[in-house]
């Protein structure tokens, strides 16, 4: 696993290039959208998940995880699932998320809902680098006091960035060039 880690004094990110089974949403429901494209691209199946932290003059704490599986017959769509968890949640603890208080695995429904509606945004306005299969937000933490949907919105596009480009191929500074691009 490939992992990608950066600091700096208010904000850090680490970036994992595989499904990380203690990020899944256990207890789920989803939400879906269906975009018809006109994809010339072709890739295998990929994994990746943002961890971010920032304790500058907003504190903000997001987890997000996606995984693209291919079609396994022709297909002309890209099916986009956000999971979200069932209330049932217990706490979370990690690298970054020690600095928070009340991180939790999950994420609420109106997360999911802000996640899916930029996610079909960006692909709209990217279609021709976006291949057909289906991707799966299925891993997420949360902080109840410091986390939004907006800074999950931007993990989300950043997260359909990397899968659909370089992937586990992409540079530290690409990496950094990318979340400037997003934050």
């Amino acid at each position: 696993m490939k992992t990608i880690k950066f600091y700096n004094p208010d904000k850090s990110m680490s970036i994992y290039y595989s499904k990380e089974e203690q990020f899944l949403i256990k207890g789920y429901n989803s939400i879906q959208e269906k975009l018809l494209l006109d994809a010339k691209t072709k890739i295998e199946h990929r994994s990746v998940v943002i961890e971010f932290g920032s304790t500058g003059h907003h504190n903000s704490y997001a987890l997000l995880g996606v995984e693209y599986f291919p079609p396994e017959t022709k297909t002309d769509y890209l099916v986009i699932e956000v999971r979200y968890d069932n209330g049932k949640t217990k706490k979370f603890k990690s690298d970054i998320a020690f600095l928070y208080k009340d991180i939790k695995y999950g994420l609420p429904k109106e997360y999911a809902e802000f996640i899916l509606s930029k996610v079909t945004k960006y692909i709209n306005e990217n279609p021709f680098l976006i291949p057909t299969g289906k991707i799966i937000f299925s891993m997420g933490a949360h902080c109840e006091l410091c986390s939004a949907s907006d800074i999950f919105g931007r993990i989300a596009k950043m997260l359909v960035h990397i899968i659909f480009s370089k992937y586990d191929k992409t540079t530290e500074g690409e990496l950094k060039e990318i979340y400037s691009r997003y934050f």
